[in-house]
């Protein structure tokens, strides 16, 4: 759970630096007609397939580790698929609920304020 929320406070900060170098362009796409969710989606694409690409090689290299550390001990428990299902579904939606709040921040502001000075 920790490693988890030290993860969420690096992509909140990471993508509030990436959403207010993108502000000028949210704006422009919201004054050319985009609705909300087209927008939420251009944004929070790139995010969402860095974490399923992160979670695919995680899977893997994590179930190796913990087999061979476990192995070495008397009583050997094997870990569950859902362990992991339910780890990557977490942080999945997790990003998704950081991405959706920090690009609504952005988004719901009055874009004559973010083009004032072009």
């Amino acid at each position: 759970m920790l490693a988890i929320i030290i993860a969420s406070f690096g992509l909140t900060g990471l993508f509030g630096y990436n959403i207010l170098q993108r502000s000028k362009e949210i704006s422009i796409r919201r004054v050319l007609g985009a609705s909300v969710f087209n927008i939420l989606v251009v944004l929070s694409k790139d995010f969402l397939l860095l974490v399923i690409l992160s979670f695919a090689i995680a899977i893997p290299l994590a179930s190796w580790i913990m087999y061979n550390w476990l192995k070495n001990f008397a009583y050997r428990i094997n870990i569950h698929w859902w362990v992991y299902f339910f780890t990557g579904t977490t942080v999945l939606l997790l990003t998704l609920v950081i991405i959706i709040f920090q690009s609504l921040r952005i988004i719901l502001i009055s874009s004559a304020k973010n083009l004032r000075t072009e």
